[in-house]
């Protein structure tokens, strides 16, 4: 496949990791897929430098991994580690839910924030843009990570986000109405929860909604080309 080129002004290790970054998400190289650092340096019109730093950062972001004698290549999952990303997230959105709930509740802009979210994620599925829908889902637990006022837990979150991001379009592809039924609900259910007063209730549903997850990944691992089996 072939990568836009990258104009000059922009000639970054960042800019450069964002765009190997979203092709992966997008499912332009797929899980296992060998990346080439000359190759891509001039697909972009850039110097190997700042892609062999790019790489880096993916790397340490966990999409990609790093083979002797093969280079680097797209990360591929494999069902422990769909468990234990599903896990970890549980483990996230339980102790945002508690910071928010030790700091008087969800506040009024954000309650609005997450409404305004969760209705245009809706028009996104109707319309059948999943990719903005993807970009919604994320969209609405980064409100909820940034209300819970810890930069630490913002960070934790941010270091799963990339990962989370790719393995939410494969989700969204496979079987595509039930997932996005079971997104649209789920986020449904953690704004009303949010909007109450029942800690207990909402780190319940942050165990249940990441367990489904996880079981859905898992079980669909057969069918997915983006998954390593």
């Amino acid at each position: 496949m072939a990568l836009s080129h990258i104009e000059p002004v922009s000639l970054l290790p960042q800019r450069v990791a964002d765009h190997l970054r979203e092709a992966i998400i997008r499912g332009q190289f797929k899980p296992g897929d060998r990346l080439k650092e000359v190759e891509i340096a001039t697909q972009l019109g850039v110097s190997t430098i700042p892609v062999r730093e790019a790489f880096a950062q993916l790397e340490r972001e966990g999409l990609i991994t790093a083979h002797p004698r093969r280079g680097k290549a797209v990360r591929q999952l494999n069902a422990q580690d769909l468990r234990d990303l599903c896990r970890l997230r549980a483990v996230l959105e339980a102790e945002a839910y508690a910071m928010i709930h030790k700091g008087g509740g969800l506040g009024q802009t954000a309650r609005a924030e997450l409404a305004g979210n969760l209705a245009e994620e809706g028009r996104a599925i109707r319309a059948g843009d999943l990719p903005r829908a993807v970009e919604l889902d994320l969209a609405f637990h980064d409100a909820i990570y940034r209300e819970a006022g810890s930069e630490l837990l913002l960070e934790m979150w941010r270091i799963l986000r990339a990962r989370v991001n790719m393995v939410l379009v494969w989700r969204w592809h496979i079987e595509a109405s039930p997932k996005v039924t079971n997104a649209l609900t789920d986020h449904a259910r953690i704004l009303e929860a949010l909007c109450g007063d029942d800690l207990a209730a909402l780190q319940e549903l942050a165990e249940q909604v990441n367990q489904r997850v996880s079981d859905q990944l898992v079980s669909g691992l057969s069918e997915s080309t983006m998954i390593a089996r």
